[in-house]
């Protein structure tokens, strides 16, 4: 090891092990000497030491009972937001299992994956990060319009600043953090597949990467300088969103002003992503669902609950033009794949929107008791953290093996490689959001508190990158 990594890595063991200590010590002193009933309601009482409540926002404890909160949301949260997250991220992390068969020993059976039915379930998992863009989209319009800030608020640039603050503040410790320790870390990830890869593949220079562009990471800038140079390579999703949320105002304020400005201006730009398809991590090319989830945000506040009539013959037309299109379309026609490829991204954004607004309206039945259920919640929660932690966890789990990686099947990489390595992401996602996310999140709600006194009682549009993060402590909400 050089002298560079072995100083690094001394810098981080004695920076986490006395946290570690301290961890364990503050969330005893939390259970023990304060009654868990009245726990979280004293953290918010103005009488309360503002020592005594910094040290509680690193309370394991504490965290883990924001996290694991099972309690049924308040009126008029979109709930099937939580179990999307989390099949999505399923789906992110399954899809980017089966990456590392690219240097496969046998490379003839991953032909199948071509199989039609077997592309729309596992190989199109790109669009499960449409999914997300979609989600964000959808809620920073909804906490938006649902509280319609009164125009003086709209026009005072203290508003936009803090959207862009509190943002800032809530995504980058989680992901800075992560970025060091994998820089750290990886390294020690050694195994057949590692031992396989090429020395300039993006796996093998991962860790050099993030020591040299590290700052693109924290300026949400890294999509634009290449893969090659890219620290970290799933973060260019955490770079397109935020580029895109920086966007969002200009949408939110046509929307406030008028409906028909901004779904024109919606509109029109969808349009320009046809021109740019060819760059993946691009915001221009990622923008549609993001525009739409804008839209149906907009939609679902309008609404406020109100169920329009709608026809079920309009329903069944609906079907039947997708099953028939399903079967009769030749997948291997270029114009069905160039087809796809510019409309597939819409037409996937549109369809989960309407189960998104059917299940919000009470039309999905005995679905939308499924989607909607409180234990969806926690996990929907961890959906940040665990899409921080999976490329981690799929080098790992790869280079547990001891020879080759060999592929056999769909179905056996699904089972041996993509189960094990969501739930092994959704471990460390918990660990990892009580130590950094619900702490960081806790502290920004109290600088910000401190700094802006009207923050404690004004409504700000705020969304996360894979969706809302609302930690609930007693009766107020962070």
């Amino acid at each position: 090891m050089s002298k560079l990594n072995r100083s690094v890595l001394g810098l981080v063991l004695a920076a986490f092990v006395p946290f570690q200590f301290f961890l364990p010590s503050n969330s005893f002193l939390a259970y023990h000497y304060t009654p868990p009933p009245l726990f979280t309601e004293l953290l918010y009482q103005n009488r309360m030491m503002m020592a005594i409540r910094l040290l509680l926002t690193f309370s394991f404890y504490a965290n883990a009972n924001s996290l694991l909160d099972t309690r049924e949301p308040k009126e008029g949260t979109i709930r099937s937001l939580a179990s999307i997250r989390f099949i999505s991220m399923t789906w992110v992390a399954a899809g980017h299992s089966l990456l590392p068969y690219v240097s496969s020993d046998a490379l003839l059976p991953v032909l199948s994956l071509w199989n039609p039915l077997l592309a729309t379930t596992f190989t199109n998992a790109f669009l499960s990060v449409d999914t997300f863009f979609l989600l964000s989209g959808i809620l920073v319009a909804y906490l938006f319009f649902k509280v319609r800030p009164p125009s003086k608020v709209v026009k005072n640039p203290l508003t936009w600043i803090m959207f862009y603050v509190h943002r800032y503040l809530r995504l980058t410790p989680p992901i800075m953090m992560f970025i060091g320790f994998y820089t750290v870390m990886s390294p020690f990830l050694k195994g057949p597949w590692m031992a396989a890869k090429p020395r300039n593949s993006l796996d093998a220079n991962a860790a050099q990467a993030c020591q040299k562009y590290w700052w693109q990471n924290m300026l949400y800038i890294n999509n634009f300088f290449g893969m090659r140079n890219e620290c970290y390579p799933i973060t260019w999703y955490l770079a397109v969103d935020t580029q895109l949320y920086v966007s969002a105002p200009l949408f939110l304020i046509s929307f406030y002003i008028s409906p028909i400005i901004g779904k024109f201006l919606s509109a029109e730009l969808e349009s320009i992503h046809f021109f740019f398809d060819i760059f993946y991590q691009k915001p221009w090319t990622r923008c549609p669902p993001y525009l739409i989830g804008i839209g149906v945000g907009y939609l679902l506040a309008k609404l406020k609950g109100r169920k329009p009539k709608i026809s079920w013959v309009g329903d069944l037309i609906h079907i039947s033009l997708r099953s028939v299109t399903y079967i009769l379309l030749n997948y291997s026609s270029k114009f069905v794949r160039a087809t796809y490829n510019n409309f597939s991204r819409i037409g996937w954004s549109l369809a989960v929107s309407w189960v998104i607004v059917a299940n919000h309206l009470g039309w999905g039945g005995p679905i939308a008791r499924f989607m909607d259920h409180p234990l969806w919640q926690p996990l929907g929660r961890l959906s940040y953290c665990a899409y921080i932690v999976h490329f981690f966890i799929i080098q790992y789990v790869f280079n547990l093996d001891d020879r080759p990686t060999h592929y056999v099947s769909i179905w056996q990489s699904y089972v041996y490689r993509a189960i094990p390595i969501v739930v092994l992401s959704y471990i460390m996602a918990f660990i990892w959001s009580c130590l950094f996310e619900v702490s960081t999140t806790k502290l920004e709600k109290m600088l910000l508190e401190g700094l802006i006194p009207e923050t404690r009682t004004h409504v700000r549009p705020i969304v996360s990158t894979t969706g809302e993060l609302r930690i609930q402590e007693g009766k107020r909400e962070v």
